[in-house]
C-alpha cells in the first residue's frame, strides 16, 4: 500500500474517474449519455460542482451558485421523469445545467440574487423569475449558476475593464499562461465574458448572455467557442437588463454548433416573442451545399492597431484564407473578399447607437428595477445616490467611479426623436449596409468577417442576429479567434442553417494545423515533429541502448531475488547513486505533471534495480486527491494500483514498482516534510524505493525537463551538513521547509533512455507532448524563472562568502592566527560552482531551444512541397 499524507485542514478537491472527459463534452453529447443510462443529471450536477470549485476561484466566471440541495433535488426529479416516460422527455436539453448571465432575473425560489454585478441591485430582492428563466425549467434544463460580467453592461464607468464587476472582480480567461507577463495576457472582453469563460473552461454545457453590440460574440470567440445572438425581440425580455430597448438581444454560447441551435429553438418556443417560424424539423441536419456566402478582408472594418499587430500577420491571414477554401470544398459559393468600402461609423448627423443606448437606459433601468421588491429605489438617479452613500461597498479602487451612469442619467433625448433616430439607423445598417454589400456581390446568403470587425454593430443597428464560430489562435499568447456571421436580411433560418453546417462538417473551421488541406503539408509537419522529436531526446540526454538486446528492458528475476536477499543498500545509506529512465516514462511523468496545473499530482514507476542503479522502464499515473501543495492517494488509488500491476503481469510485464513521482509545479525539485516522511516509510517497508519530482512550471518548454530524483537517510544517520542540493532554487515561501529537511536525503544522478521497444510509442507519446510543449511562446517561457536562479545564486554566494569569512575569523581568534578555509566552505563554494555552471548551461540550451522553435513554428503552415 502507498499513501501520501495530506494535512487534515488542507482544503482539496477529489478527482473522481467519472469527471474525467464529462467537461468537454457538448450538451448533445451529454444527453446520448444519459439516454444510454450510462450518467444522470445528478452526477452531472455532481461533476459540474466539483469543477467549479476547484476552477472558479481563478476564473471569477461565476458570480453565484444555486445552494446545492435546490441542485440535486430539481436534478433528481428530471431523472425520475426520464426514467418513468424516456419518450417522453421536455426536449432534447432535459437534464442538462445551464448558466445565466446575472442580469436575468432569478426568484427567491432558485436561491441567487439578480445583481447585474452591482452592489445596489445585489441588495435587492427579485419578485419572480424572469420568463425566460420559467421557458428553460419547462424544456427541462437546470439553473446551475449566474455568470460575471461587466458591471450594468458597460454602463458604469468609462474606467472599468471589460469583465469587470463589484461582486465578482475580474473575470480571467481560461487561455491564460504562467509564461507571459500580465500586458501579454489572453483577455476577456464583452459584458457577457462570464458566459463565454464557464462554457470555455468546462464549468457547464451551456450559456446565455445578452449584446448591445458584441458583447456576446466577441467573448465567445475570445474563448475558441460558439455563440449565437438570436433576433431582435425573439426571445422573451422581461426581467432581463437591457442597456437599450432597441438593440438588446439574449444568446447562447455553447462548445458545439448543435448545442446552439438546440438552445436557441427552445428560447424560441413562444410563438408570441418569435419572428421566424422553425423549420418543420428544426434547425438541424441542414446542409451548407447551396448556400453563397462572402468573406470580406481579414482586415476590413479592424481598428488600426489591431491590423497591424494581428490581422495583418501573413500566418493568420492564411488561417483565415484556409476557412474560404474549406467552405469551396463542401459545395458552397464563396466570394473572396468580398469587395466593400471601409465601413464609417453609422451615424445619423451626430447620432449613433452609443448614444441611442444611453438615451434609452434609464427607461431601461426605470422598468428593470419593477422585477424587485421595494427597496427605496426608483429610477437611474436613486441608484447614483446610493452608490454614493454606499461608495466603500459600491465603488470600489480602482473603479471609484460611474461616469456613464450619470451620462447616462443627463440625456435629454426625446422619445419621438430616438425612435425616429433608431429607424434611420436600421436602414443605415440593414438596406443601405449589409443588404447592400450583399446584393451588390451576388445575391449573398451570408457574409463573414473576423471575430473584432465592425460588422456586429451592423448587426445590433439592424437588429439582426449574428454568430461567432471559431478559427484558430493567435501566435502570440494562444488567444483564440474566430469569424462573425451575418446573414441576409437577418434571416434566422440561414444563419442557424450555417451555423449547423459546422456540425455536420465535423468543426470545419478548426484549426488548420490539426486538419493538413494536402499531403504536403502533413508530410512536412511530419518532419519538423521528428526533428523536434530528436532535439527533445538530445536535450535530454536520452540514450539508444543496444537495439539488437534492448538489455535495459529485460527483466531478470532471479538477479533481483538475489539482490533482495543480499539487500547491500541496508549497509551503505548512499549506495544507490544513479537512475535511468525511459524515455516513455519521462513523455508520460511530465506531461502527467503538465495536466494537474498548479495542483500536485502522483504516480508510480516500474522497473527495478541493478548494482547502484535505478532503471525506470514505465510510470502510470494515479487517482488522487489534491492540493496546491499535497497529494493524497488512498482508497481507489490502492485498488487502481493492485489492478494495474495484475494486468501488468498478465501481459508478462513482470517490474516491479520501485518508486513514487509527483509535481512541484512552480517551486523545483526537492522533497518537502511530508514527502521526506513518505519515502522514508516506502524504504522502510518496500525498499529499494525512490522519489522522484518533477516541476513542469520550470520545465524548459522546447524539451529540457526539470527533474529530480531523491533516497532519505535512515533516522540514526547524520548527513553531511550541506545537505542535498542545498543550492537548489527554492521559493522564498519554501525556504523554511526546504531547509528544514534537505539534510534527511540525497539525490540521484538522474540520466534516461530509450529502445527500439519503445520507438513506437514514443512516437505516438511525442505528438501529444508536441502540441502541449510547443503550443507555448517559446521567446519568453521561463525568462522569470531563469533571472530568479541567478538573483538566487549571486544572494547564496554571499552568504557562502561571509559564512567562510567568519570561520576564517573565528579560527585565527581560537588559534592566534594561521587562517585557512574550512572544509565545509570549500564544499559550499564548490556547490556554487556547480550550480553556476549547471544555470549556464540551461540557459545557453534554452536560447538555442528557442531559436530552433521558433523556426519550426514560423514554417507549421507552410504548404510548400518539399
Amino acid at each position: 500500500m502507498i499513501y501520501i499524507e495530506t494535512e487534515t485542514t488542507t482544503r482539496f478537491m477529489q478527482v473522481r474517474p467519472m469527471d474525467q472527459g464529462l467537461h468537454q463534452l457538448s450538451a448533445t453529447a451529454l444527453q446520448a449519455k444519459l439516454t444510454a443510462g450510462e450518467i444522470t443529471s445528478v452526477d452531472l450536477i455532481e461533476s459540474y460542482l466539483r469543477r467549479i470549485e476547484r476552477y472558479n476561484s481563478r476564473l471569477n466566471c461565476l458570480l453565484s451558485i444555486r445552494p446545492r440541495t435546490q441542485l440535486f433535488a430539481h436534478a433528481t426529479a428530471l431523472d425520475a421523469e426520464r426514467r418513468a416516460r424516456p419518450e417522453a422527455l421536455r426536449s432534447k436539453l432535459h437534464g442538462i445545467p445551464i448558466i445565466l448571465k446575472d442580469v436575468i432575473v432569478t426568484g427567491p425560489e432558485l436561491g441567487m440574487p439578480t445583481t447585474v454585478g452591482s452592489a445596489v441591485f445585489a441588495s435587492m430582492t427579485a419578485k419572480r423569475n424572469a420568463p425566460l428563466v420559467d421557458l428553460l425549467q419547462d424544456a427541462g434544463m437546470i439553473i446551475l449558476g449566474k455568470s460575471n460580467m461587466t458591471e450594468f453592461c458597460g454602463l458604469k464607468s468609462n474606467s472599468i475593464k471589460s469583465g469587470w464587476s463589484t461582486c465578482g472582480g475580474q473575470t480571467k480567461s481560461p487561455y491564460r499562461r504562467r509564461d507571459l507577463r500580465e500586458e501579454d495576457q489572453p483577455i476577456t472582453a464583452g459584458s457577457s465574458s462570464g458566459s463565454a469563460v464557464a462554457v470555455a473552461a468546462g464549468l457547464a454545457p451551456l450559456s446565455i448572455g445578452t449584446e448591445t453590440s458584441a458583447a456576446l460574440v466577441y467573448p465567445a470567440s475570445l474563448c475558441g467557442i460558439y455563440a449565437y445572438k438570436c433576433g431582435y425581440k425573439t426571445v422573451p425580455l422581461e426581467g432581463v437588463f437591457r442597456v437599450s430597448e432597441s438593440y438588446d438581444c439574449v444568446g447562447s454560447i455553447a462548445r458545439d454548433p448543435t448545442d446552439i441551435v438546440t438552445l436557441s429553438e427552445i428560447m424560441q418556443r413562444n410563438p408570441t416573442y418569435s419572428c421566424s417560424a422553425l423549420p418543420k424539423d428544426g434547425h438541424l441536419g441542414q446542409e451548407f451545399r447551396g448556400l453563397a456566402v462572402g468573406v470580406v478582408a481579414s482586415t476590413w472594418g479592424v481598428h488600426e492597431s489591431l491590423v497591424a499587430e494581428k490581422w495583418g500577420d501573413a500566418r493568420l491571414i492564411k488561417e483565415y484564407e484556409n476557412a474560404v477554401f474549406k467552405m469551396r470544398s463542401r459545395g458552397g459559393r464563396v466570394v473572396y473578399p468580398v469587395q466593400a468600402p471601409e465601413p464609417d461609423s453609422i451615424k445619423y448627423g451626430r447620432e449613433t447607437l452609443t448614444s441611442t443606448s444611453y438615451g434609452e437606459f434609464s427607461d431601461q433601468v426605470k422598468e428593470f428595477i419593477g422585477c424587485f421588491e421595494n427597496a427605496g429605489i426608483e429610477d437611474l438617479k436613486d441608484i447614483i445616490a446610493w452608490n454614493q452613500a454606499h461608495a466603500k461597498t459600491a465603488l470600489p479602487l480602482p473603479y471609484d467611479t460611474q461616469t456613464e451612469l450619470i451620462s447616462a442619467a443627463n440625456s435629454k433625448m426625446r422619445p419621438e426623436v430616438l425612435q425616429d433616430i433608431v429607424t434611420r439607423l436600421r436602414h443605415l445598417a440593414g438596406d443601405n449596409g449589409i443588404s447592400d454589400i450583399m446584393r451588390r456581390s451576388g445575391d449573398l446568403d451570408i457574409v463573414l468577417s473576423s471575430s473584432e470587425c465592425q460588422l456586429v454593430t451592423y448587426a445590433a443597428c439592424a437588429g439582426w442576429p449574428c454568430a461567432t464560430v471559431p478559427l484558430g489562435n493567435w501566435r502570440k499568447n494562444g488567444q483564440p479567434y474566430g469569424m462573425f456571421a451575418l446573414s441576409k436580411n437577418g434571416d434566422e433560418k440561414t444563419l442557424l442553417r450555417f451555423v449547423c453546417s459546422e456540425a455536420s462538417a465535423g468543426q470545419h473551421f478548426r484549426h488548420s494545423n490539426s486538419h493538413p488541406t494536402s499531403p504536403s503539408v502533413l508530410t512536412a509537419n511530419a518532419v519538423k515533429m521528428e526533428t523536434a522529436l530528436r532535439s527533445w531526446e538530445l536535450d535530454n540526454n536520452i540514450k539508444l541502448i543496444d537495439p539488437k538486446r534492448d538489455a535495459l528492458y529485460q527483466y531478470d528475476a532471479e538477479a533481483q531475488r538475489a539482490a533482495q536477499n543480499a539487500r547491500p543498500w541496508m549497509a551503505d545509506p548512499n549506495y544507490f547513486k544513479h537512475v535511468r529512465i525511459s524515455a516513455v516514462a519521462l513523455i508520460k511523468m511530465t506531461m502527467h505533471a503538465r495536466s494537474g496545473g498548479n495542483l500536485e499530482i502522483m504516480g508510480l514507476m516500474q522497473g527495478y534495480t541493478e548494482g547502484d542503479t535505478f532503471v525506470v522502464t514505465d510510470a502510470f499515473r494515479l487517482p488522487v486527491e489534491g492540493t496546491e501543495t499535497r497529494v493524497n492517494a488512498q482508497g481507489e488509488a490502492n485498488e487502481y494500483i493492485v489492478e494495474y500491476l495484475d494486468l501488468c503481469r498478465a501481459q508478462g510485464r513482470q517490474e516491479n514498482v520501485v518508486g513514487w513521482y509527483h509535481s512541484h509545479p512552480g517551486y523545483g525539485c526537492w522533497l518537502s516534510g511530508i514527502d521526506v516522511e513518505t519515502e522514508a516509510m516506502q524504504q522502510q517497508f518496500q525498499d529499494p524505493f525512490l522519489a522522484v519530482v518533477v516541476d513542469p512550471d520550470r520545465t524548459i518548454s522546447a524539451g529540457k525537463v526539470d527533474i529530480g530524483a531523491f533516497r532519505t537517510y535512515p533516522a540514526t544517520y547524520k548527513a553531511d551538513a550541506a545537505g542535498a542540493d542545498g543550492f537548489q532554487a527554492v521559493p522564498l515561501d519554501k525556504a523554511a521547509e526546504f531547509g528544514a529537511h534537505s539534510g534527511r536525503y540525497y539525490s540521484l544522478e538522474v540520466s534516461h533512455f530509450k529502445s527500439s521497444l519503445d520507438t513506437h510509442l514514443l512516437e505516438l507519446l511525442w505528438h501529444k507532448y508536441w502540441v502541449q510543449t510547443l503550443s507555448q511562446n517559446p521567446l519568453l517561457t521561463n525568462r522569470d524563472f531563469a533571472n530568479k536562479q541567478m538573483l538566487d545564486l549571486a544572494s547564496r554566494i554571499k552568504e557562502a562568502t561571509t559564512a567562510i569569512r567568519r570561520s576564517r575569523g573565528s579560527q585565527m581568534l581560537v588559534m592566534g592566527g594561521g587562517g585557512g578555509g574550512s572544509k565545509a566552505g570549500d564544499k559550499a563554494m564548490q556547490k556554487l560552482s556547480s550550480e553556476a555552471s549547471m544555470i549556464a548551461a540551461k540557459e545557453k540550451a534554452g536560447f538555442l531551444a528557442t531559436g530552433v522553435k521558433a523556426s519550426l513554428f514560423n514554417n507549421l503552415g507552410d504548404q510548400k512541397s518539399t
